[in-house]
Parts: structure tokens; sequence; C-alpha cells
């Protein structure tokens, strides 16, 4: 066995007759594969008569220790020590990092993306914070606006609204004051109520008062008050 006569018919994987004493089977060293017989362990040995697992397959009992590259990362032996957020060792090939798919957290480690990932490599910007670089498709509500992550999609073409307002993130109504985001503040401004009216002095006519943030329009001069 192992062209030494030895003390039985075959060694187990990962060990050779011709390193132990007096004809018995000893560990092969540490990062040796096992050729005999002939694929026995194409990876490499741990030294403790283990055959150490390829990358992409599942970590073995023993650890990244037993995985070939020496990293055990989201359950699989790995190319690398750790993947990007939104990315996951068990999604890739042969041990390499992947993308995440859309809408699923990365738990790995606990709370790296506690949103959701967006499919690219991207953890989705929470409701209530800065819009990302990639925009409403990177918030996890799905919609950016007055330059925040909100939970609705926060326009109207006739309301004012606005979703940086004492609570960032949540859409609510401005009224009696302008908004430049909902409501052009040239000609027109919020009224109590938050309706995009016109501003004093803006024309209108007496049947279209209504038109007019105050609900006047003067007579003779037909502005709105």
């Amino acid at each position: 066995v192992d062209g030494v006569c030895c003390g039985v018919p075959s060694c187990p994987t990962c060990q050779s007759c011709a390193l132990g004493a007096a004809g018995t089977c000893g560990n092969i060293p540490n990062g040796t594969p096992d050729t005999v017989p002939a694929n026995a362990c194409t990876t490499s040995c741990n030294g403790s008569g283990i055959c150490k697992t390829a990358p992409g397959l599942a970590c073995p009992a023993g650890g990244a220790m037993d995985c070939q590259n020496g990293n055990c990362v989201d359950g699989v032996c790995c190319g690398v020590p750790s993947c990007p957020t939104c990315q996951s060792c068990a999604l890739g090939a042969a041990g390499t990092c992947a993308d995440i798919p859309n809408g699923t957290p990365d738990t790995v480690p606990v709370n790296a993306c506690t949103t959701s990932c967006d499919g690219a490599g991207i953890c989705k910007t929470a409701v209530g914070l800065a819009c990302p670089a990639g925009g409403a498709a990177d918030c996890q509500s799905g919609f950016c606006a007055d330059g925040f992550c909100c939970n609705v999609k926060c326009d109207s073409a006739d309301m004012c609204m606005t979703c940086n307002g004492a609570t960032p993130g949540t859409c609510t109504q401005v009224k009696g004051a302008d908004d430049a985001d909902s409501c052009p503040p040239a000609t027109k401004t919020c009224d109590a109520a938050g309706a995009c009216l016109l501003k004093m002095g803006q024309p209108c006519t007496i049947m279209n008062a209504a038109l007019c943030a105050s609900g006047v329009c003067a007579p003779g001069v037909f502005t709105c008050l």
C-alpha cells in the first residue's frame, strides 16, 4: 500500500502507509492531496486525516480550517474571507461572491442589510433617509421625493405635498406656505388646506375666485387678494 508493505489492505483517505511507523497508516501532511487511489482527495488533506472541502461546497464540520481556501462564508467554502454587503458566497459559482436577489435582506453578518438588497449588490435605503445615488429604485419603499426615501410617491397635480417636513420620509401636506417642489412659487402658494392656488396679485376673474389662495378675486382689478 502506497509503495510499502503495510499492515492493512488500504489506508483511509488522507492517510498513507508510507508515512506511518512499521507498516501502519499515517496522516498525509496538511496541504497535500491524496493520490492513492487516484483522486482520493483532489483538494488537499488537513494533516489530521480529513480531505479539505473544495470551494462552493458546504463547509465541513471542521469549519474554515477544513476548507481548501481556509474560508467558510455563508455556509460554504469560499475563495475570499468575506463577501461585500448584499453578496453571498452561497450564491456564486465555485466559491465566489454573487449578488443577493432583489428584495432579500443580507443577514451575514447580522444586520448587514436590514432593509433589502437591490439585486445588484446595493443595500436599499430605509424610509426617512436621504435618497441614494440609485434613486427610488434603491429606496426600500420604491419612492424618492424631496431628497428622501418616502413612504409613498408623494406628488399631486393640485395639492402641496412634501416628504421633507417635520418627519422626513413621511409624505405630508404643506399648508399656508410656499412649497417650490409641488407648487410653483412665482405665481402660486399653498393655502390653509394645502391646495396649490394663485398668489396675491395674480390675474383672476370673479367667476374663478376659488383659484386664489385667499379665495377672493378683487373686483375691478381682477387680481387675487
